[in-house]
């Protein structure tokens, strides 16, 4: 049995056993909460630990939620908390009304399967987030959302819900993606669907954003980058993204998978005009597949690499 202690400040949860959270003397100095992260654990239980830590803990600041329990749920209570700050989520974006954080600035949420479609989700308790990172099948709750001081934002959508032709059904780019939805945003990633379409939607969502990185999806797309990357360069108001100092396109794991020798020309000038106009970026970088993993067209200093 753990031994509850007075000071304790951090706790990893874990627990099969309801007599584990039932110690009061747990919660009152508790600052940082994990629940439910391993396999093994009772969900049943990490969700009463979870309400209980929100109720008990004055001094909570960061509560994350393991895939191991859903929380918040349709039986969970509105709660409210007045010093979380940090909360890392794994529920339905539905049920994010149940929770009341005012000073929360770190929200990161992920789906625990592949939901129905989900347009509205009440975030007015979380009136001063700062940091979105969302796991979901249907982004359209983030842009019906309250969330007006994001600066930093990253979106990953793995399932087909967003398509350039409703033929097959889902839903169109300009459905999902409101035009300067987020002005304040600095920092970006939109791991979605492998089309331009959708990425120039979602990019005119952060007209603002200096930090970008696009995923495409798992489909391939041998076309990608030939509508996006002259969007990246060129006159205002024809140019997304004006302030962008770095961009990368790909991850070590999900390189991209289109023609080298027809984006990299497209690239170069993205890199050229950029220089030109007096706003040269810092870095540009490309994942490619194997044997040529990753390359980097722009050296930190600003330097246009040959």
């Amino acid at each position: 049995m753990l031994s509850p202690s007075r000071g304790l400040t951090y706790l990893r949860l874990n627990a099969r056993f309801l007599d584990v959270v039932k110690h009061s003397e747990f919660w009152g100095t508790l600052q940082d909460l994990h629940v439910g992260e391993s396999a093994l654990a009772d969900p049943h239980v990490c969700e009463i630990a979870a309400n209980t830590a929100l109720s008990r803990c004055q001094r909570l600041e960061s509560l994350h939620i393991g895939t191991a329990t859903r929380w918040p749920n349709a039986n969970s209570p509105t709660v409210s908390h007045n010093k979380l700050l940090n909360a890392q989520l794994h529920c339905h974006p539905r049920y994010l009304g149940q929770l009341r954080a005012p000073l929360l600035k770190i929200l990161d949420i992920t789906e625990f399967q592949q939901s129905t479609e989900c347009t509205s989700v009440d975030t007015s308790g979380f009136p001063a987030v700062e940091k979105l990172t969302a796991w979901t099948s249907d982004p359209r709750w983030i842009y019906g959302s309250k969330f007006s001081n994001l600066i930093s934002l990253s979106i990953t959508s793995p399932y087909h819900r967003i398509v350039a032709d409703t033929h097959w059904g889902g839903v169109l780019p300009n459905e999902v993606f409101v035009p300067n939805a987020f002005p304040l945003v600095e920092e970006v990633k939109f791991h979605v669907a492998s089309t331009d379409i959708t990425f120039i939607a979602a990019l005119e969502s952060v007209p603002n954003a200096q930090k970008i990185t696009i995923v495409p999806g798992v489909l391939p797309n041998p076309n990608f980058g030939q509508d996006l990357l002259p969007r990246l360069s060129g006159p205002e108001p024809f140019v997304i993204c004006p302030k962008a100092q770095r961009i990368q396109i790909g991850i070590r794991l999900e390189c991209l998978d289109a023609s080298k020798d027809i984006l990299e020309p497209l690239v170069q000038t993205v890199v050229d005009d950029r220089q030109r106009g007096g706003s040269p970026l810092e870095s540009f970088i490309i994942y490619w597949p194997r044997p040529i993993l990753m390359k980097e067209y722009v050296k930190h200093e600003g330097d246009v690499v040959g």
